[in-house]
């Protein structure tokens, strides 16, 4: 990618870097309007700093690119949570202009979740898969509540790799929660795919422990939902600052297996 080149970034891809003897790739999908972008580096020598720089550019015009579109980035390192810290990301980042988020962690679990399982209890009301035809209306009142979900327009518009569960109120009359997961293209040919749940949502105005059971039913729901197509484990990233969703998980079996750290253009830019 040069800056002759005038392109528009597409919602998913990947672009090569290179510079002198360093080649690296960004790839990069899109859920809602949340951009989540990694890296690979194919060079067996350790980055210059010029290499930084150059790496960090092609960040910055796959930010810009996207952007335009109204999709914001979301750079993602990930490391064993055991040893967390990358300081090639971190530069590459700094050099693209963008700034940490709170770290992530990256908890998995196998499927399916048996009938008899303790995770099951407390899962109430019961979580269901959305139905696209009739669940539109109720999914974007939902989501356009919700400050932090990866929507364009709150519509329910999901791509073919694309699972959602949601909770409805007891009279059917609105929607309480939702949970939406994504399967991921292999990190590198020939290895397993990755289904993760990108976001879980909560309607306001209820008190924790009801929110903590919304959860609970939505993520059950998920893991039924994707455990009947085949994928047998399920990840989900929680920020270390979400306390709430992070006992729900572990409650139900999630174990901590990576740390990711999360770097974003800050507001102002």
């Amino acid at each position: 990618m040069t800056d002759d080149q005038a392109q528009t970034i597409p919602l998913a891809g990947s672009t090569l870097v290179r510079g002198g003897e360093f080649e690296a790739e960004f790839k990069w999908f899109t859920v809602g309007n949340l951009a989540f972008v990694k890296h690979a580096i194919h060079s067996a020598r350790d980055l210059t700093p010029g290499d930084v720089d150059v790496f960090g550019q092609t960040l910055s015009r796959v930010a810009d690119g996207l952007a335009e579109q109204g999709v914001a980035v979301r750079y993602g390192v990930e490391r064993p949570v055991a040893d967390p810290t990358d300081p090639v990301g971190a530069a590459v980042a700094d050099a693209a202009g963008l700034e940490p988020t709170a770290p992530v962690t990256v908890l998995r679990r196998k499927l399916p979740i048996d009938a008899d399982e303790p995770a099951r209890q407390g899962a109430t009301p019961t979580g269901r898969p959305v139905r696209a035809e009739t669940d539109g209306a109720a999914w974007s009142a939902l989501v356009a509540t919700l400050a932090d979900f990866p929507s364009r327009g709150d519509a329910l518009d999901l791509g073919p790799n694309d699972f959602a569960t949601v909770v409805e109120a007891d009279d059917g009359s609105s929607l309480l929660a939702c949970c939406w997961a994504r399967t991921m293209a292999p990190a590198a040919p020939g290895s397993p795919t990755t289904t993760e749940i990108v976001a879980v949502g909560v309607a306001g105005g209820v008190d924790a422990a009801t929110a903590a059971g919304l959860r609970r039913a939505a993520v059950v729901a998920m893991a039924d939902l994707v455990g009947a197509s085949g994928v047998r484990t399920l990840a989900i990233p929680v920020s270390s600052d979400d306390e709430a969703l992070t006992a729900v998980v572990e409650d139900l079996g999630f174990v901590a297996r990576r740390s990711r750290q999360q770097y974003v253009r800050p507001a102002h830019a």
